[in-house]
């Protein structure tokens, strides 16, 4: 008997030390630096309302399955309310998935994402303003030549105005943007991002504003950014700068062609319809290969 007890005992001390690591997380006020993979920016709970640092370096990480942790449905919230009422900034350097992204701001503040070149956050879903509806508005910012995919929707959950900018080649994909309270929600940019909403048409919604200063499509294909490029087996034309001849090495349409930023690589099979291509402007340092 005495035996049969301590087993018991066992079990459910590993218990409690296995559900130790909770599934909610927050930056944290003061984080040590901009860098989404230190853990020491972030604190989790179990529960959602007691909140607590993660002291070792071989936890969790937020959005990864590191270190035998699986992070990839957990639910991040940022509010800048936490952070003394200053703005976020998070460099995100690696691939990250979750389940729930809730982002919150004050008046006049901001969260933004700064992703690396082809780095993807993949989101099932983007919630900018809380579970409550809040009076405050919302000013969410993606840029850098990354890529955020939402795998359901954004849904705009405060009753005050939501700003949504998408900037430096940035490419943000949902199936739509839901405005729950009705309060203006815009779409902005500085003339390089992309949004790509495949079903905003479905069920218009007046209230959301898409500026020419992002580019909307609703195309189930998206264009990617990538820095290698590959000139297509039947190309549109002969045009280096038409994107449109160019394709990754998966086959999938791009959104620029080799030479529109420095570092690119342009890769070539020997076949018919490699020579003489035209070069309409100036092009940026970049790598050719012949794969003959």
């Amino acid at each position: 008997m005495q035996v049969r007890k301590f087993c018991v005992m066992l079990m459910v001390l590993a218990t409690v030390l296995c559900g130790a690591w909770g599934t909610n997380y927050r930056w944290k006020s003061g984080a040590e630096d901009a860098i989404w993979i230190n853990y020491k920016n972030w604190e989790y709970s179990a529960t959602g309302v007691i909140w607590s640092s993660i002291s070792d370096s071989s936890a969790d990480i937020p959005g990864q399955n590191v270190n035998g942790h699986d992070n990839t449905d957990a639910t991040i919230y940022i509010n800048t309310d936490n952070n003394n009422n200053s703005n976020i900034v998070i460099k995100i350097t690696e691939d990250i998935t979750f389940e729930n992204l809730y982002i919150e701001t004050d008046n006049l503040l901001s969260v933004t994402f700064e992703l690396s070149a082809n780095v993807t956050v993949t989101i099932k879903n983007l919630n900018l303003g809380n579970k409550d509806s809040k009076s405050e508005p919302v000013n969410f910012v993606v840029k850098g030549a990354g890529t955020v995919s939402v795998t359901e929707n954004i849904r705009c959950k405060n009753s005050a105005t939501t700003t949504f900018s998408i900037e430096n080649e940035a490419v943000v994909k949902s199936k739509s943007i839901v405005n729950e309270k009705g309060a203006a929600v815009t779409v902005s940019g500085d003339g390089t991002g992309l949004i790509n909403l495949p079903h905003q048409n479905d069920t218009p919604d007046n209230t959301i504003t898409i500026d020419t200063s992002v580019a909307f499509s609703t195309s189930e294909v998206v264009p990617v950014n990538t820095n290698k490029y590959y000139w297509k087996n039947t190309p549109e034309d002969k045009a280096w700068t038409n994107s449109a001849n160019w394709e990754t090495v998966n086959g999938e349409p791009v959104r620029h062609y080799p030479g529109y930023k420095g570092g690119d690589t342009a890769v070539f099979n020997a076949r018919e319809g490699v020579t003489n291509l035209s070069l309409e402007d100036g092009v940026e340092n970049l790598t050719i290969e012949n794969n003959s």
